[in-house]
């Protein structure tokens, strides 16, 4: 499992609970992690800058993270996964696959970005400026979840096979779609929250 460091993250609903200790942005605070096969990788840059990369069990995997001032990163692949996660200036990204693919992007203070596949599909998280996105896939489907701004909220999820779900939002807004329930729009501070699914 990932160290609890980078990984005391919690899923419940809309809500992502992160632990992080940051420290001051140093352009030599980078980290990079890679693991193609069964491993646990961590490297540590400075300030409180951290990657981690892990493989479970056979096949062709690959982890890879990196991070840069301050920021943490976490990949784990299984089953055929690849996984990758990239947080700069204070961001937090996770990325999880398993016979799937999946990318997180963290950039800014307080960014934080989840992407996780169970079962095949693919599935983007984009988080930048204190916004948080989430994107998971628990089939061969395809979610994507884009959050900029202080505040923003992007979650997309899908459970069933073929479905493609996109949100966006900005400004504080909050964007949720799924392939099981209505979409969810609330614009704040005039941002914008945009959902896309079947």
């Amino acid at each position: 499992m990932m160290t609890a460091r980078i990984a005391t993250l919690a899923l419940a609903g809309s809500a992502i609970v992160f632990t992080l200790c940051i420290g001051r942005a140093d352009a030599k605070s980078d980290a990079s992690c890679t693991a193609t096969t069964p491993s646990i990788i961590t490297h540590k840059g400075d300030n409180g800058t951290e990657c981690q990369a892990q493989v479970i069990g056979g096949g062709r995997n690959k982890a890879t993270s990196h991070a840069s001032r301050s920021a943490l990163a976490g990949s784990i692949a299984k089953a055929g996964g690849t996984a990758d996660a990239s947080a700069t200036d204070g961001g937090q990204a996770t990325s999880e696959a398993s016979a799937g693919r999946t990318i997180a992007t963290a950039n800014g203070l307080k960014a934080k970005a989840v992407a996780k596949v169970t079962a095949g599909g693919s599935a983007k998280a984009t988080a930048s400026k204190g916004a948080q996105a989430v994107a998971m896939a628990a089939e061969e489907c395809k979610v994507r979840a884009t959050a900029s701004g202080s505040g923003s909220f992007g979650q997309a999820t899908c459970s069933n096979a073929g479905s493609v779900i996109t949100v966006e939002a900005t400004k504080g807004s909050t964007a949720e779609g799924s392939d099981t329930q209505s979409p969810t729009c609330k614009r704040l501070h005039g941002g914008g929250a945009k959902v896309r699914s079947p």
